[in-house]
């Protein structure tokens, strides 16, 4: 399983940063769901979250990802891709 080669900000690597400074980003924020009960119970699915760094999540807030973002997400992928793609890995970890 590869995930050290995913970039952060400024073209960082995760691997560069301590795990405290990794956090686990929301497209659909957790008060966005709280709001929408219809939601609520996807939030934190799999597929509503991705790699980030903290300072990058905290600036975003409450808003959606912008389109630079979600450009990013889309080609990195969402913690539920890679369950998909690494399942094996993963359970073989």
């Amino acid at each position: 399983m590869r995930l050290n080669g995913i970039k952060i900000c400024n073209h960082v690597f995760f691997r560069d940063l301590e795990t405290k400074h990794i956090a686990f980003g929301h497209i659909i924020s957790q008060n966005w769901s709280t709001a929408f009960t219809f939601v609520n119970d996807k939030v934190h699915h799999p597929d509503n979250l991705y790699l980030t760094c903290n300072k990058c999540n905290s600036s975003l807030s409450d808003s959606f990802p912008d389109k630079d973002l979600k450009k990013e997400i889309e080609k990195t992928g969402t913690i539920g891709d890679w369950l998909r793609l690494y399942e094996k890995e993963i359970r073989d970890f």
